[in-house]
């Protein structure tokens, strides 16, 4: 990096903002919901008479339910006949969700109808009790609430409840007698799918049991899969099938969000980019990789813009590069986050130039045809793997790529497929910061800064009565820390070293449940392999009965070798900890065996 770029680049970022999380609320139709919008207004309408029914929003968290609903609100809210209310059961105080739901229809009814209405001779006993003809004027909120304080406490007056609502709609809708039969109270209930389980059955089965009433049309918004999801556990159903015809019960009509079409997702992103100031820094190879690596989801997209504007605003160490070489950097982590892995890892080769070597040699290799001039590039990758050059192997294409890819990590035969991810790896590494971007990256300076899909690496594990032994050897413990750390939360005892000696001395000194690896150390890519078929030979009896190499890097050779020696490769974290976990819950003599 020249010190004119180097100057430029530690500037602060030229007005990159954040993005909020708010549905979209301002002037155009970036995801394209005018048309479903009207539709769906139309539908709710002109279906008047066939109240009351529910209307299901139904897509993936920010797909843009929260958005389409409110759009739809709002274009119902312009009609005479229609009463418009929202009622979040996510954000209604806990205990309290029943009572918030209640309390929201009743009060959008004038106050003189549901007094009056509690004071008709066919109401119930206990409703007339409430309200006496001498006493003053009482407020709309005051009337509700003493409704509901009996209610809470008659479990007969609950049970009756319905009969209350209905009559209180049916004499609204007569209040308007030239609309009456057309009169609408829409009420919409969003993030329904953020709800504790509980919650999501307290709001489908009030809609139900106390509101499914004429005149009444509700709008859900929700995510199918996390709901059948909560009825299914709930209501121990055998599968899935059960749980969504429970869900039809409550909701007769859904329309499910599709996903963006191209001209959509484009505009979409072309607004959020633009909002956030950074536009200029994605070219059209990256704005796809965004738009399809996200599924064209809203949050998703957001979340991407937000990962980098809060690196290269906040902290200093991304301000020593390009702005666009850091976007680059955050599509990988976030699209390509096996390949990210193997940036961590500095003890193995540079997968930049690797996997560009790889590329080259397999464009010309899959082909079968004679390599002719391009013979020079199959004999570099072929070469820097350690494998002979094709002249020397003599073997057909066929079999010169076969050899190589058993020597190169399993993703890059499908990566190198990816037209896209091949331009954006080749942008990166020809980027005259690449060389300091890779070594800060593999020494952790950005390994942290980019947004994660999920919260985090997360043990998921139930606390043991007693721990496990484990033993883990890499000679950059440092970069495991968090791992060790969660272990040791949960009762284990780890004991970290460094170089395979070390790991034979403490194999030797007492025994072990569990040995987990790096393999490449020390400059030698394969000391981890190297080390365990030693020590398997030369004392079979002090390798633990479970081994699993934690490395980055996985090629089929890899595999192979580890395999035969009776271990396992693993690449994410989050694997790494779930299978320690289904190891303790299905061996549980590990647990008890003596020390």
């Amino acid at each position: 990096m020249t010190e004119e770029t180097r100057r430029e680049a530690l500037q602060p970022g030229p007005g990159f903002t954040l993005l909020g999380d708010r549905p979209h609320s301002g002037p155009g139709d970036p995801l394209g919901f005018e048309e479903v919008v009207e539709g769906l207004a139309t539908l709710i309408l002109d279906s008047h008479g066939s109240t009351p029914f529910t209307l299901g929003i139904e897509g993936s968290w920010g797909s843009g339910k929260s958005t389409l609903m409110a759009a739809l609100l709002d274009r119902l809210a312009l009609k005479p006949e229609v009463t418009a209310v929202s009622f979040n059961a996510w954000t209604a105080e806990d205990g309290r969700v029943l009572e918030g739901f209640v309390k929201t229809v009743l009060s959008e009814i004038d106050p003189s109808i549901l007094r009056r209405t509690l004071r008709n001779e066919k109401a119930l006993g206990w409703a007339r009790a409430l309200v006496t003809l001498g006493a003053g004027p009482i407020g709309l909120s005051s009337t509700v609430d003493k409704v509901w304080d009996r209610v809470a406490a008659d479990p007969r007056a609950r049970n009756e409840l319905r009969d209350l609502v209905e009559e209180s709609i049916r004499a609204w809708r007569a209040k308007t007698p030239e609309l009456a039969d057309s009169r609408l109270l829409c009420v919409f209930v969003d993030d329904l799918d953020r709800c504790y389980p509980k919650v999501v059955l307290e709001v489908l089965e009030a809609m139900k049991l106390y509101l499914d009433v004429p005149g009444i049309v509700f709008i859900v918004g929700y995510d199918e899969d996390i709901v059948s999801g909560v009825v299914l556990r709930d209501k121990g159903y055998g599968d899935k099938t059960e749980a969504r015809g429970y869900l039809e019960k409550f909701i007769q009509i859904s329309y499910r969000i599709p996903r963006a079409e191209e001209a959509q997702s484009e505009a979409l992103i072309k607004g959020l980019l633009e909002s956030s100031g950074i536009g200029e820094l994605l070219g059209e190879t990256e704005r796809r990789l965004v738009v399809n690596g996200s599924g064209a989801n809203p949050r998703r997209i957001k979340r991407f813009i937000n990962g980098f504007v809060l690196g290269r605003q906040l902290d200093p160490r991304w301000r020593k590069f390009r702005p666009q070489s850091l976007v680059r950097i955050l599509l990988l982590q976030m699209y390509f986050p096996e390949f990210a892995r193997l940036l961590e890892d500095s003890s193995e080769r540079d997968p930049g130039e690797e996997f560009l070597e790889y590329e080259a040699a397999r464009s010309v290799l899959w082909r079968e045809a004679p390599l002719g001039e391009r013979r020079d590039e199959v004999d570099q990758a072929l070469l820097s793997h350690k494998l002979p050059a094709s002249g020397e192997a003599q073997k057909s294409a066929k079999e010169l790529l076969d050899m190589l890819e058993k020597h190169v990590p399993v993703e890059y035969p499908k990566l190198a497929e990816r037209a896209d991810f091949v331009t954006l790896v080749r942008s990166l590494f020809e980027g005259e910061d690449w060389g300091e971007l890779r070594e800060a990256f593999s020494g952790g300076a950005l390994a942290q800064l980019a947004p994660a899909e999920g919260e985090g690496v997360s043990s998921r594990m139930h606390r043991p009565s007693s721990g496990i032994r484990v033993l883990w050897v890499d000679d950059e413990m440092q970069g495991n820390g968090p791992l060790v750390e969660t272990l040791r939360e949960f009762g284990h005892e780890v004991v970290a070293v460094e170089s395979s000696g070390e790991m034979k001395t403490e194999l030797e000194q007492g025994a072990f449940d569990i040995l987990i690896s790096d393999i490449a150390r020390d400059e030698d890519p394969d000391a981890g392999l190297t080390a365990l078929e030693r020590l398997r030979a030369e004392s079979p009896g002090s390798v633990p009965r479970y081994v699993i190499f934690y490395a980055a890097r996985v090629t089929p050779d890899r595999e192979e070798r580890a395999a035969a020696l009776g271990a396992g490769i693993i690449t994410d974290p989050q694997v790494l900890l779930d299978l320690i976990r289904d190891l303790l819950r299905n061996e549980p003599d590990l647990l008890r065996r003596e020390r």
